[in-house]
């Protein structure tokens, strides 16, 4: 996943993971020299948890593990949020007119995609994206 992130993006990566991912994350590591030393790919500093250099935020919002999108590495700044039309702010006494309370509530219509049409693909090599997802593990 991270050789196919997009250089370009791998400054402002971070990996999004579901908590679930954790205890299989731990089980990571890799083989350093010749005598078979294990160095692990997960490590915490201050309270914050690192995959490959990167900063991993455990998450909820993502599919549960084994499911498609239960891991990935994306860059938000390649990320562009549009609104529908402006804001509105609505008021009503009505509710809180026994008790002397005024209600509001705004409304937003906004959506988000990424700035890029499609994964980009090198001359040479696999395409490149600044969203890689982790596939289906069947």
């Amino acid at each position: 996943m991270f050789s196919r992130c997009h250089p370009a993006s791998i400054p402002n990566s971070v990996w999004i993971a579901t908590s679930t991912a954790i205890p299989q994350l731990l089980q990571l590591s890799l083989t350093v020299g010749t005598g078979g030393s294990q160095v692990p790919v997960l490590r915490e500093t201050d309270g914050k948890f690192y995959l490959l250099t990167r900063e991993v935020v455990f998450t909820e919002k993502v599919p549960t593990l084994g499911t498609e999108g239960d891991i990935g590495l994306f860059d938000f700044s390649q990320y562009q949020v549009g609104l529908r039309g402006d804001m509105s702010l609505e008021q009503s006494g009505h509710v809180g007119f026994t008790r002397d309370t005024t209600y509001f509530r705004g409304l937003l219509r906004a959506d988000g995609q990424s700035a890029w049409d499609s994964p980009y693909t090198p001359k040479n090599g696999d395409t490149l994206s600044p969203f890689v997802i982790l596939g289906d593990a069947v």
